[in-house]
């Protein structure tokens, strides 16, 4: 589950896990042991949650709330809880979308957004 999360984080946030764990310090060899199940230290743990702006908790699996206590919204925010809902659908289609080089900007994942939540009120 904490992979899952890590990536689903990195590609809201536009950015790769290599890229997330070098500019944190961590070697590659750290993300090889995440990819295939390891979870970091509690250390790393927290550094990565702030580095998102999430709650370890959200980043360990261990909660769908990406803050504690916090109504605040922000698309990002938005897009992490739509992407989570489902078992991960929407990242799947997300990523898929990224796969096939689709270049999404910000009015683009607003809109996408939008529709999501939409079809989830249905």
């Amino acid at each position: 589950m904490f992979f899952e999360r890590f990536e689903q984080l990195c590609y809201a946030n536009n950015t790769t896990t290599t890229k997330v764990t070098k500019d944190l310090g961590y070697s590659t060899g750290s993300l090889s042991h995440w990819k295939k199940g390891g979870v970091p230290k509690g250390d790393i743990i927290v550094r990565l949650a702030d580095y998102f702006g999430v709650t370890t908790d959200y980043l360990l699996g261990q909660s769908t709330s990406i803050t504690p206590d916090n109504n605040e919204r922000s698309p990002n925010k938005e897009l992490y809880e739509i992407m989570n809902a489902k078992n991960g659908i929407y990242f799947r289609l997300a990523k898929s979308a990224k796969d096939k080089d689709l270049d999404l900007n910000e009015e683009d994942l607003d809109f996408i957004i939008e529709f999501m939540k939409r079809g989830q009120k249905q």
